[in-house]
Formats: structure tokens, sequence, C-alpha cells
């Protein structure tokens, strides 16, 4: 029995966030929100005055790192929103700030130098970006704070020996770990109580995915905490150099995805118009195989992928000659013999085919294929058939016959169809694929948290996948 390992906290706290259950109050996420705020102003006014009162060139070591916080976050946040990079240059700046001189120096800096960054750049509501850079300055003050117990001092005040060296890399994991858990728990819990996230969820994806990419940042953090403290200025600006090559290379990533969502939304809306009816058949397969995938241990990438494939496994449909007279797919086959419906595949590979980079365009010809291998378009067998594939054959069956598709309507109880997934394990599907499902099942994820969009010809957003 293999371990599927994606949010078991979020299983064993299903039922504390069912859907009838959770009714958040809206005023509590705009109050938390004023909070932040109004605890963020005076402890800025403290963390200047305690900048004032050590005095000498502490003043001008300020401006610098607010100016580095500015200058790696400016824009990048904006463009990249929805990408899912292991290590900002900003929280790298930040972190090394705060092991560098402390709680209230990394404080001023986060705040002060994200606020601009926010409001000018970005163009967020002034109120917004209070509170982002408040929540950000908070965070890194809570670094600050654990560095300077761990380490016993600041790393600009260690002096020449520059302390043991093990408490130093400690300090500096422990202080990044908290840096961004910290960071996450207030967005979460901002979400939660807007009614973006149930609570269970949340709290999955703070401790499952918050160490891996937290712990990506303390090399960076290291380098360019113990470069500073040595060689002053000259360092400081080469780390601003790299951290600026990183966000060009970050944002070109970013827009990479930007293009691919682009031209998924396009195809999807292209199929929705020819197939209103089903219009959130494609969004809830996508969302089926998504979690199955995640419940499977995929990383984000490979989710986002099958998220991607499932919103178009059925585009091939518009290749076929019945779309240009108007017939059923079904009728393709009787009227002509030059294609079938089977042949969506191949043409929905075809038509994915400029998503390079990603496995979308195998995914969606292999959708079909069976684990016993009498499967189409190619008759593969097993494993190999893409990992992708198999839970998008899992997902669209079980959607298909529980609400119907571009040539089926379903008509099973999702109790019955579930039922049917399992009778196929091992002779059309991948029994570890079936075991992932059912835990996914068991658990009610298979239902879409937010129905789709009511307006009518709009598919569901691309960036409901949040995989890349």
């Amino acid at each position: 029995m293999s371990k599927c390992r994606f949010n078991q906290i979020g299983q064993i706290m299903g039922k504390l966030s069912a859907p009838d259950r959770w009714l958040p109050d809206r005023r509590g996420a705009r109050a938390f929100a004023f909070l932040v705020c109004a605890v963020s102003v005076p402890v800025l006014a403290v963390s200047l005055a305690s900048v004032a009162r050590e005095g000498g060139d502490l003043w001008l070591h300020l401006m610098f790192w607010t100016g580095a916080v500015f200058a790696s976050g400016q824009g990048a946040a904006g463009e990249i929103r929805g990408a899912r990079l292991l290590m900002m240059p900003t929280a790298a700046v930040g972190d090394a700030a705060a092991i560098l001189f402390g709680p209230y120096f990394a404080f001023a800096t986060g705040m002060v130098g994200a606020f601009p960054a926010l409001f000018l750049f970005q163009r967020q509501a002034a109120l917004r970006a209070l509170f982002n850079a408040g929540q950000l300055g908070l965070s890194y003050m809570a670094a600050g704070y654990v560095f300077a117990a761990v380490f016993g001092r600041t790393l600009f005040h260690a002096g020449p020996g520059m302390g043991s060296p093990f408490l130093l890399g400690v300090g500096a994991v422990l202080a990044v770990l908290v840096h961004q858990a910290a960071n996450r728990l207030v967005v979460l819990l901002w979400l939660v109580l807007s009614g973006r996230k149930r609570p269970a969820r949340a709290l999955a994806e703070t401790l499952l995915f918050w160490p891996a990419g937290s712990l990506a940042a303390v090399p960076a953090v290291l380098l360019v905490g113990l470069l500073y403290a040595r060689y002053g200025y000259l360092a400081g600006a080469a780390a601003l150099v790299l951290a600026y090559v990183y966000r060009a290379r970050a944002l070109r990533v970013a827009r990479n995805g930007l293009v691919t969502d682009a031209v998924v939304d396009g195809l999807l809306r292209a199929f929705v118009a020819c197939y209103p009816g089903f219009r959130d058949h494609p969004v809830r397969v996508a969302h089926v195989a998504q979690e199955v995938a995640r419940e499977m241990g995929l990383s984000s990438h490979e989710a986002s992928a099958v998220y991607r494939a499932g919103l178009l496994h059925d585009v091939g449909y518009l290749g076929l000659e019945a779309l240009v007279n108007g017939g059923s797919p079904l009728q393709v086959g009787r009227m002509t013999g030059a294609l079938s419906p089977r042949d969506h595949t191949v043409l929905g590979a075809e038509i994915t085919r400029p998503l390079t980079g990603t496995s979308v365009p195998e995914i969606v010809l292999s959708h079909h294929e069976r684990w016993d291998g009498t499967g189409y378009p190619r008759g593969l067998r097993g494993r190999a058939i893409p990992t992708g594939a198999r839970i998008l054959a899992v997902a669209e069956f079980y959607v298909t016959e529980t609400s119907g598709g571009p040539d089926w309507g379903g008509s099973l109880a999702p109790e019955d169809a579930a039922r049917a997934v399992e009778e196929r394990a091992g002779t059309w599907f991948d029994p570890e694929v079936v075991e992932a499902f059912m835990a996914v099942w068991r658990s009610g994820r298979t239902d879409l948290e937010e129905p789709a969009p009511e307006r009518a010809g709009e598919p569901a957003g691309v960036r409901g996948g949040g995989g890349a």
C-alpha cells in the first residue's frame, strides 16, 4: 500500500471544515488587516527610534538595506503572482538584514523598503500595501529575534571570529523558517477569515509546504550576511546585483507561465463556446485530477501540468469535422471514415503542442490509455502510460459518470461512480492512482470548493491550478 502524503492533516481535520459549517465572516478579515496595520505603525516608530539611539553608521546601513529590499522586490511580486518559486530575492535580503542587525532594524528595513514598492510599482491600495509591508516587517522582526536568541548577538557585531559556525548555521536556518512561517501564517489567516481557504487546507499547506521552500533561502542569506559583515557595502552591492539577476530570471519564468495560462484559457474558452452545456466538465475534471496528483505526492510543477491537461483533455473535439458542420461528436464516425471521436486525443495533443516545457500534450494524447493495454490511441500498458494521463483517466471517468461530458450523459451517484472506479483498478486504471483517488473522494475533495463563474461562455479561471 503506497502512502499518499499530500494533505494528510487536511484529511484528519476535514470534518472541521465541512462546507455547510464553514461560513466565514468577511468583516473578520478586514478587522485582522486593520489590526496588522495598527500594530505595524507604532512598531515602525519604535524601530526607527532604536536605530537613532544606536547612532553611528547605522542610518547608512538602514538606507542601504531598505534600498536593497525595494530594489529586489519592486515589480517582482506583482508579475510573479501565482508562480511557485522557491526563493524570492526580497526574502533573502530581508533575512540577511535580520541576522546582521537584529529585529528592529529588520522590521524597519522590510516595512520601509516594501511599502513604496507595493504602493508605487504594484499599484496596491495604500491600506493593502501597508498591510503587506507590515506583515513582511513583522516576519523579518521575528527572524531577527530568533537568530539573536540562538547566536547570542547580531552577525554585524560578532567580531572577526564570527562566533560558533554551528550556532550561526542553526540560527540562520531557524530565522529563515520563522520568517517564512510567520509570513505564511498571517497571509493564510487573512485568506481563511475572508473565506478564500478552509482552515484545514490552510493549516495543511502551512505545515507541509513551508519547510522546503524556506530552507532553499538559507545559503543565500548566510552568504549575503557573512560577506556584508566582513566587507561592508561592496559585498552588499554585489549581493544586490545577484538579486537583480535572479529577479530578472524569475520574471522570465513567470512571463512564460502567464503565456501558457493565456493559451490554456483561450483554448478552454473555445471549447466552452462549442459545448456550452459542458462548461463545468473540464474544470471539474482538472480539479479532481489535481487533487489526486497532490495526494500522490507529485511536485507542484507536475500537478500544474495535470491540472492544465484536465482543462484541455477534450479540446481535440475542436478539430473534428462535426464541429464545423454543427453535428455531435458521435456523428463524426458515422458521417465520415476519416475521423472518429477517438481521434480527439491525437488532435488534442496537436492543438496543445505549443505548450512547450510541459507534459500537457503527452497527457492529453494518452488520457484514454488503459492500465491493461486496451485503451487508445497507442494501446500503451501499465507504467508506459504517463503518470499524468493515468491520473486524468480516473478523474475524467468519475466526473463523466456523475455529471456527463461532451459525448456522454452521466447519471451515476457519486458513491456508485467511486465504486465503479475501484472495480476497474488493475484493468482500466492504475491501482495506485485509484487508491489516491479514493482517499481524495472519501475526504470530500472531489467537489469544487467554489462554483464555476456564472457568466455565459466563461470557464473557471486557469489560475485555479495553483500548482506552478
